[in-house]
């Protein structure tokens, strides 16, 4: 019984460390993001304006990144799921601090898309399910409202090792991002 306590101890932890690491990387990225599409007003317009139509489906560049961004952000917590199914726990801990930070920066490009209603910019988060949009048009709504974020949590869940972890990943890590926001915002 020491030990079982023990060990959720550790992983309780473990869990808010990583929460609170994740949250200031992704922050950072995604202020990062949105300096950097403030740094040249013709550069930006270029991204924003630039893409095209296919069908009922408009593809740009701020499309592409978005979906990049879904992949960098979302898809390593898949990755963790299913090793952590297959009991195998070697993940990189460097090469997902590097994902979520390029996949926030991309983000916060897009955002900056979509604050200045560019019609191709995505909310990241659903960029995956503008593409079941795409070939479901009919289901797009239901797949971001229902399945999409049920499906996350679930593998968010199994990727943090139970449901526990995952409370007190997401808990500290919107506190901290909280926090975070309040006092950057306070300071620039």
């Amino acid at each position: 019984m020491k030990d079982a306590f023990k060990r959720f101890k550790d992983d309780a932890k473990n869990s808010a460390l990583m929460a609170i690491i994740f949250a200031i990387i992704m922050n950072i990225g995604h202020r990062i993001g949105l300096y950097i599409m403030q740094i040249d007003e013709t550069i930006s317009k270029a991204i924003i304006n630039t893409g095209t139509k296919i069908g009922r489906l408009r593809i740009g560049i701020l499309t592409i990144l978005a979906l990049a961004s879904w992949a960098l952000l979302e898809l390593d917590d898949i990755k963790d799921a299913y090793e952590n199914i297959k009991k195998k726990t070697d993940g990189n801990f460097v090469n997902a601090v590097i994902m979520a930070f390029v996949g926030s920066v991309l983000a916060g490009i897009v955002i900056y898309g979509l604050i200045e209603d560019s019609p191709y910019a995505v909310n990241p988060r659903y960029a995956l399910g503008y593409l079941v949009g795409a070939i479901f048009p009919d289901l797009e709504w239901f797949f971001n409202e229902y399945l999409y974020d049920t499906i996350m949590y679930i593998i968010q869940i199994i990727a943090m090792g139970g449901i526990v972890n995952w409370l007190i990943g997401t808990i500290v890590g919107e506190i901290v991002s909280m926090v975070l926001d309040d006092v950057l915002d306070a300071c620039l």
